[in-house]
């Protein structure tokens, strides 16, 4: 749906989910690796979205505005939680969809098999 429609999934991980989530440490770290790692985020989308595909300065540049890649890994992550606190997970970096519903989807699956264990 829109970006103002609230679903089952979304309805949960905005009033609970997203709030528990945005607090763990390992998020932050999670969010810096590929600073951390020595690559260039949009040289790891880029890559991943084609391999084949040069990556020349035009293509980059490209792949930075559409995703809005932060420029460093503390803006990334301050970001990040600003938008955790709303309910937005942000898009995926090689898709472009928002991940909030597979979020969702996942705590669902794992709170399962985490109840019938």
């Amino acid at each position: 749906g829109g970006q103002g429609e609230t679903t089952g999934d979304t309805r949960r991980l905005r009033h609970g989910g997203a709030h528990r989530q945005a607090g763990h440490p390992r998020q932050a770290e999670v969010a810096a690796l590929p600073w951390l790692s020595g690559s260039d985020p949009a040289l790891t989308v880029l890559r991943a979205r084609s391999a084949e595909r040069e990556p020349d300065a035009e293509a980059l540049r490209a792949v930075r505005e559409e995703l809005h890649l932060p420029p460093d890994p503390v803006s990334g992550v301050l970001a990040w939680l600003g938008g955790a606190l709303r309910g937005d997970l942000g898009l995926s970096w090689v898709t472009g969809l928002p991940v909030g519903p597979t979020v969702a989807q996942a705590a669902g699956v794992s709170g399962g098999l985490a109840l019938a264990a």
